[in-house]
């Protein structure tokens, strides 16, 4: 299965991204990577729905990657380093990131 690349603008500039459903456990969560260069330090988030349920069709929109991207590069992402992940794990960043939708999980 093909993963759909979408687009979002955060300060001017344009970042790539994905997100891709993973089930295991029973449970649902959603992998959300973020880069602005395709060789760049990737932005890695696995997040869980607020209203998680079974069939729950919830999905990042624009304003959620966002939300996401702008956190990530306050707390010491830098996208133009070459290769690498930054992981906004739920251990380190859950507290000061708020999503209406989701929350952060390290389940996934």
């Amino acid at each position: 299965m093909r993963t759909r690349l979408r687009q979002v603008h955060v300060d001017g500039r344009l970042y790539a991204w994905r997100a891709t459903i993973n089930r295991a456990g029973g449970g649902r969560s959603i992998r959300v990577r973020a880069w602005g260069e395709q060789d760049g330090c990737a932005l890695q988030a696995d997040l869980l729905a607020r209203t998680a349920g079974p069939g729950d069709g919830a999905y990042p929109d624009a304003a959620d990657v966002r939300a996401l991207i702008e956190h990530g590069l306050r707390h010491g992402w830098a996208p133009d380093v070459r290769g690498g992940t930054f992981v906004l794990s739920a251990a380190e960043h859950a507290e000061r990131l708020r999503l209406p939708a989701f929350e952060l999980t390290d389940l996934a």
